[in-house]
């Protein structure tokens, strides 16, 4: 199945740099609710920039999107490190955790 993926350009102006107004806005999270009553706010570094701006792009959990520099992802195509929960590249397939934690666990066994 090819899902193709409409983007909002004037969306995307409108929210450029404001990952925080955007869910709020548009996905319906609210980070006071989230600290306070549990849960993750989903703002995530992006994979492409390393701006803090990587969120979900609809409610219906379709795609990502970078509020900076405007890279849009597949949801099946991004991967959540089992560690620390960032998104990152996995090189293959069997891949669970980022290579930053795959680091940190070697050094904390040695």
């Amino acid at each position: 199945m090819n899902m193709e993926i409409k983007i909002d350009n004037e969306l995307l102006k409108k929210y450029k740099d404001n990952a925080k107004l955007y869910l709020g806005e548009i996905i319906g999270q609210s980070e006071y609710e989230k600290v306070t009553k549990g849960g993750e706010f989903n703002i995530y570094c992006c994979p492409n920039c390393g701006e803090n701006q990587f969120v979900q792009y609809d409610s219906g959990k379709t795609a990502y999107v970078c509020l900076h520099c405007g890279i849009i992802e597949k949801a099946r195509e991004v991967h959540f490190c089992s560690v620390c929960g960032e998104i990152f590249g996995p090189k293959d397939i069997a891949q669970i955790i980022c290579d930053d934690c795959f680091v940190n666990e070697c050094e904390e066994k040695d």
